[in-house]
């Protein structure tokens, strides 16, 4: 390893904090995730959702959906994701690859329990995210509030790609968190 390059554990470590931060922070540039998901027969798809929840020691990342929305139905499919994160304030940019899965009922459970009414009123529609809608405008009131369309995925992070993009020369490090300990190595930008 060269000498002048800064120790990447110190990069890691600021990476899952930013993580944390942003899970919890709504102003944070970790807030919001972007997320690519596949299906074989129709290429990659990217949107982006809100980062609930980053486990620097169980090397998960979460965040809720209505369980009948096709990100859902991709990851069924194909468990193998992307996530980003671009800080535009300190040009950094952190590419996540992992394994998606639905969290078990106990962290469904938690999540829900945690949500305000409002959040909770967000997963009762009766329409199927992605559907044709015949009517623009509020939805009928919903007496009874439940979770059954509500879920966690959960992504346990199998590589890290860092690149800071600064004025003075742009670094890029990868962490290979399948490993054990984590390998961490300085590639070209």
């Amino acid at each position: 390893m060269v000498d002048n390059f800064p120790d990447p554990s110190l990069i890691y470590d600021e990476i899952w904090r930013n993580l944390a931060r942003g899970s919890s922070d709504p102003k944070s540039e970790y807030r919001w995730m972007n997320l690519s998901s596949s299906l074989e027969h129709r290429g990659s798809s990217v949107r982006t959702v809100v980062l609930r929840q980053a486990q620097k020691d169980e090397l998960t990342l979460r965040f809720h959906s209505d369980c009948r929305a096709q990100k859902v139905i991709q990851i069924e499919n194909c468990s193998f994701v992307m996530a980003h994160f671009h800080d535009r304030k300190r040009g950094i940019q952190i590419r996540m690859t992992g394994n998606a899965m639905i969290a078990s009922q106990s962290v469904r459970r938690e999540a829900w329990s945690k949500l305000s009414t409002h959040q909770r009123e967000l997963y009762q529609s009766i329409q199927v995210p992605g559907n044709p809608r015949k009517n623009v405008g509020a939805c009928s009131q919903v007496r009874e509030i439940k979770d059954k369309n509500f879920c966690v995925i959960e992504i346990s992070i199998l590589e890290i790609d860092w690149l800071s993009l600064n004025r003075d020369e742009h670094l890029r490090a990868l962490f290979q968190c399948d490993t054990d300990p984590i390998k961490a190595e300085w590639i070209t930008p």
